[in-house]
């Protein structure tokens, strides 16, 4: 396999959220890889970084991996889906709640009205 360029420096990310791990992860957010924060080394950083990167080239020469924007407008579509969803169910239950509302109150006007119109004996 001939030599691959390194990513630019702000390929990839080191998320120190713990104390006790260091996790590589790509700038799109993905993990990479997972390092003891007393044993990590640059140089294990940088295979690791290394090894990432031929593997997303390879898989997006294969047409494996999606770009990050078709990616991000998949996730978009999935989060504006339940979003609608649930805006849906809450239409449902307030078109549900006003039909019997409406039902409600057809059955007391009957009522009245035949209560009203009864000749008294």
């Amino acid at each position: 396999m001939e030599q691959l360029p390194l990513p630019k420096f702000d390929y990839y990310y080191l998320d120190l959220s713990d104390p006790d791990i260091v996790i590589l992860r790509r700038q799109d957010g993905e993990f990479v890889a997972a390092f003891s924060a007393r044993g990590v080394t640059r140089e294990g950083i940088v295979e690791a970084a290394k090894q990432d990167y031929e593997k997303v080239i390879e898989e997006r020469e294969e047409g494996v991996v999606e770009p990050n924007w078709q990616r991000s407008l998949k996730q978009l579509i999935r989060k504006h889906w339940y979003e609608q969803k649930r805006v849906f169910r809450i239409l449902v239950v307030a078109l549900l709640v006003t039909l019997l509302a409406y039902l409600v109150t057809i059955s007391a006007l009957r009522r009245i009205r035949a209560v009203s119109y009864e000749r008294p004996r």
